[in-house]
């Protein structure tokens, strides 16, 4: 049993967008699902074995990357998640 003599973890990065939504990426908003159902099952199949499977989710944050992936829809995609949340992140 190696978790007894280490202290192993696994960080998954996801993103809110996988809860919440993000518009204009159902691509990256399914994969970023599937990133939380690994961790999920991996925390529950690894946790009698003292391994912790932790994700952090976090938000988008507007940047050129950003704007760049959302173009002319930069301003449409901004609008549809303020609507979607009380927050400004896309």
């Amino acid at each position: 049993m190696l978790a007894t003599v280490m202290d192993i973890r696994s960080i998954n990065l996801a993103s809110l967008a996988a809860t919440y939504g993000m518009p204009f990426a159902l691509h990256y908003t399914a994969s970023k699902a599937a990133v939380i159902g690994l961790t999920r099952e991996l925390a529950r199949e690894l946790g009698r074995d003292r391994i912790r499977v932790n994700a952090l989710a976090a938000s988008a944050v507007l940047t050129d990357g950003t704007r760049e992936f959302f173009g002319d829809r930069l301003d449409r995609a901004l609008d549809v998640s303020r609507a979607g949340s009380r927050s400004s992140a896309i």
